[in-house]
């Protein structure tokens, strides 16, 4: 269904995914217009990040790669997203959000 929801929420979850790209870009599709995506998640110094990120691929934990709040924002804007938000909540989280064209 386009266009369907007022909002969407990702909490600690899209470290998870293999393409987030696809599940941003499916995000934006469901969204109605003025719609707002949440986006809350892992993050870290980016020595930690480039660490966890290469230490993924040997253990067997189902995460595929944290992002740093300012990547995130780029691949909200890269899917179609505006007026985007974000902060640290944590020195180990983040929230990201931003919303659908009208």
């Amino acid at each position: 269904m386009n266009n369907a929801f007022d909002g969407v929420s990702c909490h600690m979850s899209i470290h998870h995914y293999p393409h987030p790209e696809l599940a941003l870009s499916e995000m934006y599709r469901i969204l109605s217009p003025g719609g707002i995506v949440l986006i809350n998640d892992l993050t870290g110094p980016d020595w930690l990040i480039r660490l966890a990120n290469r230490s993924f691929r040997y253990w067997n934990t189902g995460d595929h790669a944290v992002y740093a709040r300012k990547t995130m924002e780029i691949m909200l804007r890269e899917a179609g997203f505006r007026n985007i938000k974000s902060r640290n909540l944590t020195p180990f989280s983040y929230v990201c959000c931003g919303s659908k064209g009208r």
